[in-house]
Formats: C-alpha cells, structure tokens, sequence
C-alpha cells in the first residue's frame, strides 16, 4: 500500500502527534504518584472494571446502532463491504464481474480465499452494523481479557497492574483505534493466545482450551498482518513465561499454525499466485538500504512517543533496578520483537532464489508482537521490584501504565469523534447499501459505474448489486491500475495506491457545490472500458454529465466549507448518522462489455508507459486496439463482425457473434494469464489490448464464443481434486 491512500501515521498518533499522549500519561503519571496506591479490586470488582473498559472502549462502535461510528479506508470503505458483497451477491466462484472491471475473489482483500471467515458467518444471519458492534465489542473484550489472564496468570502479576496493562493493550496500535474488521479479532487474541500455549504449558488440561481459541484465531486473523505478530509473539514468550514447558508450547504452537494453514492454504496460494500480476507487486518497495535500515531500527527502538517503546524501556529499568537475573535476556528480546522483523525484511532476498518471492511480504509486522512483549516485560519488571521491596518504584510502573491507558483512551475518543463527524459513520455503508440498490439505471444491458467516494465509498456499488470499474482491495491487477493512472485520472500523480478512485489530491470534496468532473477523469476512457454512470453525493458537471437519478443540484447538498459556520457544524452531526443521497449521472453511451474492434494500432511502448495510452485515447473510442506488435500479429479486425449477444455466468461469459468473415472481439475485462477462451469449442488464444480489455481472434463463421476464469487451487497442483 502506498503512502497517501491509508494514513501511514505513527502507532497510537493518527493525526495528532504521540507527544502529546506522553504528555498526558506523564501528567497523570505524577498524579498517581503523588496520590496514595489504590486498593486492589477484588475479583468481582476486576470483573466490573473489565466489563466497563469494554463497554467504553467500544462506545461510538455500537451506542447508536446501524449510526454508530466506523472508520473509514480499511473498516467503512473497504471490508464490511467486500464481505456483504460474498454473502449477499456473489454467486460462487473464483471471478468477481462486479469489482475494478472484474477481479479473482482472492484478489478483494487480506481476508478472502480462506475456507471459514468469522464476519461472513455473522453477516449470514445478522445486519451489517449488529455484525460491525459485536466485532468491535469482542475485540475490545477478547484483548483486555487476554491480556489480564496473560498477566495475572502466567506472569503472576497483581490484579491492578494485570488491568492497567490490559488496558494499554486494547488501545496498542493502529489495529485496535482504526481497524474493526479488515484483521478480525487477530491481535486481539495474541495476549490469550501466549496464555494458552505457554503460560498453560504445564496444565493437564492444556490442548482443548487452546484448539478452541486457535479455531477462534483461524477464523478470525490475517496471516500476513495477525498472524505475524502472533508467530513473533508467542515464538519469543517461550523466554519471557516462567514455568513454561518449552517443548509443549511448541507443540501447542506448531497446532496454532496448522489450524490457520488448514483455513488458510489455498488463500494464501491464490495470493501468491496473484501476486506477480498485481499492481502493489510492480511498485511497491519494502527494503531500505543497509544504512537507513539501521536509522530505522535506531528511530523504532528510541521513539519514547510511541507507547510500547515507552513500555518497553520502563519494563528493561524495573527489571534492572531490580537487579533481576532476566535483565539482559529481556533486553534481547525486546530488541528482537523491535527491530528484528526490519532485519528479516531487508536480507538480500534477491538473491535466494526460490526464497525470492518472500520479499513481498512486509516482515517488519513482527514489530506489532512489541505490543504484548513490552507490556509483559513491564508485569515481569513489577514483579522483580515487588520482590525485591521496591515499593515505591513498584508504584511508579503502576502510576506510569495506567496514565498511559487513560491518556491513550482519551485521545482515542477524541480522535475518533473528529473523524466521524468530518467522515461520517456506519450509516454511509448500512443506508448506503439501501440507497444503492434503490438506483434503477435506465438501460438493461450490462454496465458499469465508478463513484465519487465522498460519503460514498466505491465499494458501496459493488455490494449493492451493481458492477463498478473502481475498487477498494489488494490485488488489482497491474493493466488495470495503469489505465486508470495513464488513461482516465488527470492527476496520475495523486493515486500510487492499488486501492483505485476517483479522488485525488487535485479533488477538494468539500470546497464547492459542484465539481467538473471532466477536469479529474477521462470520460472517454471511461465509456470504453463499459462505464457509463456515475454515483455521487455531490451534484457534478461537465461536458457529457447528464443526471440521471436522485435529487436536483440544489437540494439535500452535504455541508460544504463556503456554508456559515453553524450551519456547517449542525450539517457535519447531522451527517454523522445519516447517509447521502445519492446522484447517478450518464457520462455518455459506453462501449458494451464485448464489441467487435474495427482496425489495430501497434504501439512502440508497453501499457506501463504514458505513450501507449496516448494511442488508446486516440484510437480506442473509434473501435481500435493498441497493442505490442508481436501481440497483433494474430489480431485482423474486420468491419463486417457483429456481437450478436452474451451472458455473464460464474466465472465466465458466453457470448454468440455472428462473423461471416471473422475478426476480432474485445472484452472488457482486464487481462490476467487465468482467463481462457473456446470458439465453437476449439481453444484461442486471448490478448491484452488497450491497457484494460482483451481480445481474441474469431474465424470466419463462428457463432459461440467461450470464456473461461480458472486459477489452478493448490490441491490441484497436489494432485488432490
């Protein structure tokens, strides 16, 4: 993912900056010391204390029902909606002909191909924003528990220590305050998880507990994101748990990695296979140089602002006033947990041969397992100063995790309140799916649409039961997201990202009570490749932009910058928990999803390059396709080939064309080397032409063209069918 689409902020800032957190956990730090040490809550009083942290913690997720808050990018605009277009749409399969022009189902996120998913189940039987609130709820619940019983338990903390640390962790990261859905209850069950497997390690009843809470983490976890974090966690507590039986934890270990490889497998082989093809392959770099790997690591292991770097350091001093034995394994480590994921990540992959396609994984994720080894290296800190008769530094931790904790909620609030009322909430997904489907589109042959993601998320269309050429996922294919820079977005520099949309930096959302939409995008490219509406809650303009559906300019217009201020402000609450209505425009007539070409152009540069889409703009809405030479040679157009029609299966379409002296038929659907094609049953090669379509050559008299989308699954490639 490139900077610029998903805010790439520090861990527990997003926006506003760690210092001025550590401000507030050093105020209410000194307070505490400056107070008597508290009693310690009985256990049922722990037990309230747990219920309202979660409950508060988790407030704005669920308080309003289907108007609470979600937040936007990963959560509002991308995940609830992906999943809600599984359950309710998609008819089965490996092709999606609804998403960015059609796409591999594994290909929408982190979180699809995989057998069992926890939020589909919820979504199966209840509403989307029931499903958002429980998820929330029982990731704010899940972690505070974990992390208390990892704690109390297996690191014999004291019941207000074991709260305070447990506490931190429901806030830790990025994961917890921004992200509900898209990584499940993933790290949120890593504290619990460490409990289970090492620190319940000499306990009989070891394995049912722990293969329960490992189906939970199967069902609920992101290999690539959780599931890193989890592995350093829980490979690096074996040295941290005391009593732990480091030969049955591994074993309890090796079981968590093989329920999630069970779940997971042909997932993570799809992906892999995508993986060449996509877009965030052919850009994105991870590695850094050897010496900005080292300011790197030097910069994550000082930075005092981010609160388990704070808590790691606090965790190495009470252990070394404490003069503990464990001082100096801790310290290693932590450092491990630190910096050792950055190490991995820029080893010379390059050069490994068959261990080279490891390099598109973002190892340094390892550094999220810093989150719970830091907060433990903090309980076993206490402990040693308790032991030791260090009561006075004993309350100093305390002082200092708690002010961090309630410091970190504040702020979390704070920073959750300001996005909602600037983004608004839950209801631009759960009114928003309602709105969408509401759209009648006056024409019944298949089309596209794109959106203007302002209240709007792109992927609302999909979900609603439209095809759109915009997407919100991981793997867009690599064609496909240099037609939309080179060809249809007049400020290619603004979108890096292989998450795909109309908004751009040049595209103020708010400044106006219309945009030109014909000064951000290509209309032209767009009508080629299918699209002919336009979704928006903003009224549009521009050369060929027609409204279609929804209310006139001048009315239900969302709050705008230019409006008096307490308009704006009454404008912003009230969008907080409604969502807008929603305007279609035509842009124009589209080209249909398969048309005959007319002639060919060959173009000297490849569809990465600026140049070939100049050819596409020039020659595509005339019926041409621009392509490589040696791609040509087996492409004739001609002037007398008609579709004569064509149906959209599942994972495919069947065309019929009437070719008395054969030629060429484009489809709208970006090349991938999955798709295969029949004419009247005889296999034919398929092209890639003009950036985003493909095209085949049809013979003279052919009537049924045949195409197929089969991506070998991995039991395949075993032999297993």
């Amino acid at each position: 993912m490139k900077a610029g689409m998903f805010p790439t902020l520090p861990t527990t800032s997003y926006g506003l900056t760690l210092a001025t957190v550590a401000l507030a956990a050093l105020a209410l730090t000194v307070a505490g010391l400056l107070s008597r040490p508290p009693a310690e809550p009985s256990r049922h009083g722990a037990r309230v204390l747990m219920i309202g942290w979660t409950a508060l913690a988790s407030l704005e997720f669920w308080i309003l029902g289907p108007a609470s808050y979600l937040a936007t990018y990963a959560d509002l605009d991308f995940t609830p909606l992906v999943q809600t277009y599984l359950v309710d749409r998609h008819p089965g399969g490996q092709f999606a002909h609804a998403f960015a022009g059609g796409n591999d189902v594994a290909a929408l996120g982190l979180f699809t191909g995989q057998y069992v998913a926890l939020d589909r189940l919820l979504l199966s039987v209840l509403p989307l924003w029931a499903t958002s609130a429980i998820l929330r709820i029982a990731q704010e619940g899940v972690a505070l528990v974990g992390m208390y019983l990892l704690a109390r338990r297996s690191l014999g903390a004291d019941r207000l220590l074991a709260l305070a640390v447990a506490a931190v962790y429901t806030l830790s990261n990025q994961y917890f305050v921004k992200l509900t859905w898209v990584h499940g209850l993933g790290f949120a069950l890593i504290p619990l998880l460490i409990h289970l497997a090492v620190g319940r390690s000499a306990r009989r009843n070891y394995w049912p507990p722990l293969i329960g809470i490992g189906l939970l983490h199967t069902i609920s976890s992101t290999p690539t994101h959780s599931g890193m974090a989890a592995v350093g966690a829980l490979a690096l507590s074996l040295a941290m748990v005391p009593r732990c039986r480091p030969l049955k934890s591994m074993m309890g270990i090796a079981a968590l990695g093989g329920l999630l490889v069970l779940n997971w497998h042909e997932s993570l082989w799809a992906k892999a296979q995508l993986s060449p093809y996509a877009f965030r392959s052919a850009e994105t770099v991870l590695t850094l140089a050897p010496v900005d790997t080292v300011v790197h690591a030097l910069i994550q292991i000082t930075d005092l602002a981010d609160h388990r770097i704070a808590c790691l350091w606090l965790g190495l001093a009470a252990l070394w006033l404490a003069r503990s034995p464990q001082w100096k394994r801790m310290a290693v480590v932590l450092l491990v947990s630190a910096v050792g994921g950055l190490v991995i990540q820029n080893l010379p992959w390059a050069a490994m041969g068959k261990l080279k396609p490891l390099a598109s994984l973002n190892w340094d994720r390892v550094r999220l397992s810093l989150d719970i080894l830091a907060l433990m290296a903090v309980c076993l800190g206490t402990g040693a100063l308790a032991a030791a008769g260090q009561r006075r530094a004993r309350h100093a931790v305390f002082a200092a995790v708690g002010g961090l904790a309630v410091a970190n909620l504040v702020w979390c609030k704070a920073y959750n309140l300001s996005t909602w009322v600037s983004l608004g909430g839950l209801a631009n997904d759960v009114a928003g799916l309602e709105n969408v489907a509401a759209i009648r589109l006056p024409t019944t042959e298949p089309v596209r649409v794109v959106t203007v993601p302002y209240r709007l998320p792109n992927n609302l269309a999909a979900a609603a039961g439209l095809s759109s050429f915009d997407g919100m996922f991981n793997l867009n294919l690599t064609n496909y997201s240099y037609f939309w820079l080179h060809a249809v977005l007049k400020h290619p520099g603004d979108a890096e990202s292989s998450y795909i949309t109309l908004e751009t930096a040049a595209l103020d959302m708010k400044c106006c009570a219309s945009i030109d939409l014909t000064g951000h995008a290509d209309l032209a490219m767009l009508r080629l490749v299918n699209v002919g509406y336009v979704l928006s809650a903003l009224p549009l303009t521009g050369a060929d932009v027609r409204q279609v559906w929804g209310p006139p300019p001048d009315q239900d217009l969302p709050s705008r910058r230019t409006d008096p201020v307490g308009q704006r402000v009454l404008g912003y609450l009230r969008e907080m928990v409604s969502a807008p209505a929603i305007r279609v425009y035509a842009i124009g007539s589209p080209a249909p999803r398969l048309y005959p070409a007319r002639y060919a152009v060959a173009s000297s540069d490849n569809d990465r390059h600026p140049g070939f889409y100049e050819l596409v703009r020039r020659h595509g809405p005339d019926g041409g396709i621009v392509a490589a030479e040696d791609t040509l040679a087996s492409l004739r157009p001609t002037n007398s080939l008609s579709v004569v029609g064509f149906d959209l299966v599942t994972d495919g379409i069947d065309a019929r064309v009437d070719a008395p002296d054969g030629g060429v038929v484009v489809v709208s659907i970006p090349f991938s080397p999955y798709w295969s094609a029949k004419i009247d049953g005889n296999p034919v090669v398929l092209q890639p032409v003009n950036g985003a379509q493909m095209a085949m050559a049809i013979p003279a008299g052919t009537r049924a063209v045949e195409l197929r989308y089969h991506r070998p699954r991995l039991r395949e490639k075993l032999g297993l069918r």
